[in-house]
């Protein structure tokens, strides 16, 4: 499996185990979230951010690919933030 799609199933999987959580919270009922007509399409781009985070990143191996898909949504949500690293002012670049 390539290391876009081992990043984008790292980041599906982790959306698997927070809907088996919310379930489990709700006696197995459907969150709401999961009712909403652009959560999923908007999940799914985030899904596909994780696949191009690892492929960004060079992952050596499908594990780092897999959790660099898992951590898309903190990454990027720092990124939204603002929370870019910020280079030493003696640095090249």
């Amino acid at each position: 499996m390539s290391i876009f799609w081992t990043g984008f199933l790292g980041s599906i999987v982790v959306e698997v185990g927070t809907m088996a959580r919310a379930c489990a919270n709700l006696d197995g009922g459907i969150p709401q979230r999961y009712k909403s007509f652009i959560y999923l399409p908007v999940r799914f781009l985030l899904a596909l951010c994780g696949g191009a985070i690892a492929t960004v990143f060079d992952a050596k191996t499908g594990l780092v690919a897999f959790y660099l898909g898992a951590s898309a949504p903190v990454v990027i949500d720092k990124l939204a933030q603002g929370a870019l690293p910020t280079l030493p002012p003696d640095s090249p670049g």
